[in-house]
């Protein structure tokens, strides 16, 4: 079915007032009903106060972004966290332990692992696209859900790294509570995902 103003756009849904098929330049959600720009228009002359577009942010696009920018910080703490442990000599010997991936400088007698600067740093980056997906979800930004899956996927392959380096039962407890956080956000961004714009 082709939009009945647009003839050469597929349509992605019918209008609830006149049946006309309408592309996504002309749909308008209204309380959970799709319609035309041209009848919510004539709606809105009319009077009708169920006209008016909806402003309200649905709740999984509520939480979804407020768990992105949590998620977002923490991730930016573990970050500095690991930056910090692989730069200063002697700092966190062995709480964090990367021996696979080494790559030592001696520094007067101290010995500094590079990987967890780097590691750190992708996660720095990582963690900045969580913060700025939460951001755009609050603002009902298709965008933002875009971002959060990127974010999803590489936190996700981030967390397995780390527990695959660090083998400690701190990290495999955690691993987890990670991807069961992944898998709700992805639940809760799919579930909002119509009223982003």
């Amino acid at each position: 079915m082709k939009c009945y103003w647009h003839p050469n756009v597929d349509a992605v849904g019918i209008c609830s007032e006149c049946g006309r098929g309408v592309c996504a330049a002309c749909a308008m959600s209204v309380r959970g009903r799709l319609y035309c720009k041209t009848d919510v228009e004539a709606m809105i002359a009319r009077g009708r106060n169920d006209a008016k577009p909806s402003t309200k942010r649905p709740a999984a696009i509520t939480l979804a972004s407020i768990l992105f920018v949590i998620y977002g910080v923490g991730e930016l703490g573990l970050s500095i966290l690991l930056m910090d442990s692989g730069v200063v000599p002697g700092s966190f010997k062995s709480f964090l332990r990367f021996a696979p991936f080494s790559s030592s400088v001696n520094l007067i007698d101290t010995t500094v692992s590079l990987a967890p600067f780097i590691v750190g740093g992708v996660l720095f980056v990582v963690a900045t696209l969580g913060v700025l997906s939460g951001d755009w979800l609050w603002g009902r930004k298709r965008s933002g859900m875009v971002l959060g899956f990127v974010q999803i996927v590489l936190g996700t392959v981030l967390a397995v790294a780390l527990v695959s380096f660090n083998r400690s039962t701190t990290a495999y407890d955690i691993l987890p509570a990670v991807l069961g956080l992944n898998v709700a956000l992805a639940v809760m961004m799919v579930s909002g995902r119509k009223s982003l714009t």
